[in-house]
C-alpha cells in the first residue's frame, strides 16, 4: 500500500493510479462542501474533471488506473476548488505532470528531449557532412540552406547548454546532487 499523500502532487505516471487527501480547515466537508478538480493538458487543451470524495474531515482524490490509462502525457494545468451550491473558490491553483508509462510505450518510440534529439543531430553532421563546400541547394523554387560548420557549433554548444540544464533537472528530481560545483572562499575578518 503506499504512503497517503497529502495535498496536489506535482507529477504522476500514466496508468497508475492517482491518489492523494486534502484537509481544507476553512471549507469541511461535514458543512456542505465539495472539492473538485480542472485539469488541461497545456499542449492541446484536452480537459479532466475530478470529484473528490469524503472521509470525514478529508477530501480524498482517487482517480483509478483504467481512467488514466487514457491519459496523454504531458504538464496539465490543474485547479481545484470548492463548492457548497450557493458559493464557489478556487483552493488550488498549479501544474502536474503525467509521466508516460514506459512499459506501455513501445521501444521504437523516441524518448529522447528535444535538446537531446538536435544535439545528437548537430554532431552527425559535423561527423559526416558538415565539410560540404555547397551551402545552399535548389528544388524548385524552394532554397535550403545548409548550416557552416561555425553555425552548427555556434548551435551545438547552445544544445549543451539546453541538455546539461535538462540533465542537472533530472538530477535534482531524482534526489541526486545537480552536478553544480559551488566555490566559496573564506576570508578573515578584520
Amino acid at each position: 500500500m503506499p504512503p497517503v499523500v497529502y495535498d496536489e502532487p506535482s507529477q504522476f505516471t500514466i496508468g497508475d493510479t492517482l491518489s492523494f487527501r486534502k484537509i481544507l480547515p476553512d471549507y469541511p466537508p461535514g458543512e456542505g462542501w465539495s472539492l473538485s478538480y480542472s485539469l488541461r493538458i497545456l499542449q492541446t487543451g484536452s480537459a479532466l474533471d475530478i470529484s473528490a470524495s469524503t472521509n470525514g474531515q478529508e477530501y480524498v482524490v482517487t482517480v483509478p488506473k483504467g481512467t488514466t490509462d487514457d491519459w496523454d502525457a504531458g504538464t496539465y494545468a490543474i485547479q481545484g476548488f470548492v463548492s457548497n451550491g450557493t458559493s464557489r473558490f478556487q483552493v488550488y491553483d498549479g501544474f502536474i505532470e503525467a509521466l508516460p508509462n514506459l512499459s506501455a510505450i513501445e521501444s521504437t518510440v523516441d524518448l529522447r528531449s528535444h535538446a537531446r534529439k538536435v544535439l545528437d543531430n548537430i554532431e552527425a553532421v559535423l561527423e559526416g557532412r558538415a565539410t560540404h563546400d555547397v551551402l545552399e541547394s535548389h528544388i524548385g523554387e524552394t532554397t535550403f540552406r545548409r548550416l557552416t560548420p561555425g553555425q552548427l557549433m555556434q548551435m551545438r554548444n547552445y544544445y549543451m547548454v539546453e541538455l546539461d540544464k535538462e540533465e542537472r533537472q533530472a538530477r535534482v528530481k531524482a534526489g541526486k546532487a545537480s552536478g553544480r560545483k559551488i566555490y566559496t572562499r573564506f576570508v578573515a575578518a578584520r
